[in-house]
């Protein structure tokens, strides 16, 4: 009896208690992972708290928050048709503290190659313009910080009705350094642009999104993601 109490106990000592009591699998962490500064999938209805116009350049309705024609992921997304010139739609994602290194993570995808070059997005402190991530004619896609020349990537990169997921580093400093990469699953990155031609002291604060329809450019958007920290989705 002294010998089977001594092993049961031996068991109940080297056995991890949960708290919790939540299934745990060797090697799985039960939390933890990437803190989202913000995390938006545009699954509710209308516009998502925080989300707000983006005036610059004019002025600019707001896009399609509940679109479920051509949908990215769940069931909705986010698609940025256009009105015409100078009343394109854009939205800025909400207003954050400055971050000096941040990561911009989204889906995205294209109906209709632009014929011009357009900004995709455009990275924000307040209301100064820092960076830009453009789309090209021909699949090229563009990477550009304010001040400084904008690196081409070649064509080919990009195709129409393709979903991409897309993840941009922006990193202030002397200089400053913008990095794009892309994935076809969010989880194996291929980086195909990188531009660090001018210095930028002031840290990111909000991204814009925006559409073109004089130039064809109407893209879908989803699973927006932005934090201090590089991620998979």
């Amino acid at each position: 009896m002294k010998r089977l109490t001594l092993i049961i106990l031996g068991v109940l000592l080297c056995t991890p208690l949960y708290s919790d009591m939540n299934p745990y699998i060797a090697g799985v962490p039960v939390s933890g992972g990437v803190t989202y500064l913000v995390q938006e999938d545009f699954e509710g209805t209308g516009t998502p708290s925080g989300w707000v116009q983006a005036y610059h350049e004019g002025y600019h309705a707001l896009p399609n928050f509940d679109y479920t024609t051509t949908v990215l992921e769940g069931s909705e997304s986010m698609y940025l048709s256009g009105t015409g010139w100078l009343k394109d739609q854009a939205v800025s994602t909400p207003t954050l503290t400055a971050g000096d290194d941040r990561y911009i993570g989204f889906m995205y995808r294209i109906p209709t190659m632009p014929t011009t070059g357009v900004n995709v997005i455009t990275i924000m402190n307040g209301s100064s313009r820092l960076a830009y991530f453009l789309q090209g004619v021909n699949g090229r896609i563009l990477a550009k910080l304010e001040g400084g020349e904008s690196v081409v990537n070649p064509d080919g990169v990009v195709s129409a009705d393709t979903t991409y997921y897309v993840k941009v580093r922006y990193q202030s400093g002397e200089p400053a350094i913008l990095t794009v990469w892309f994935s076809s699953n969010g989880t194996s990155w291929a980086q195909v642009l990188q531009t660090d031609d001018t210095d930028i002291a002031s840290g990111m604060t909000s991204v814009s999104f925006w559409s073109s329809e004089g130039n064809s450019f109407t893209p879908i958007i989803d699973l927006v993601r932005i934090a201090d920290e590089d991620f998979d989705f």
